[in-house]
């Protein structure tokens, strides 16, 4: 039921995340070295990493937003699917049951 482009929205999503975990872990240690490194240095990588951050957020976002539409056209699919073998059930059911007592033939049952 997913594309291949479905396939290819669900296993960017992990890698994205994990970007964005690393990246948070970089400004973190960066905060910790503030002290120790130039005011410019600082705010040079401190804007790099919250930019990065920014940017990884609105891509998860927008990926997870895909991901979620899709799963919801899915399960609609698979409800009118899961009806529709139900009823082929139910219909199976009536023609066996017919069979069974002699209220149809073999012509008609096949």
């Amino acid at each position: 039921m997913f594309t291949k482009q479905d396939r290819l929205t669900i296993r960017e999503l992990p890698k994205q995340k994990s970007e964005l975990e690393e990246t948070g872990q970089f400004l973190t240690q960066l905060q910790k070295t503030k002290d120790s490194i130039s005011e410019d240095r600082y705010k040079q990588l401190a804007s790099k990493y919250e930019n990065k951050i920014s940017e990884l957020k609105e891509k998860i976002k927008h990926l997870t937003g895909q991901y979620e539409e899709r799963k919801d056209e899915i399960k609609v699919q698979l409800g009118v699917l899961t009806d529709k073998r139900d009823a082929a059930d139910a219909e199976m059911q009536e023609i066996s049951l017919l069979k069974d007592h002699k209220a149809i033939g073999d012509d008609e049952y096949k």
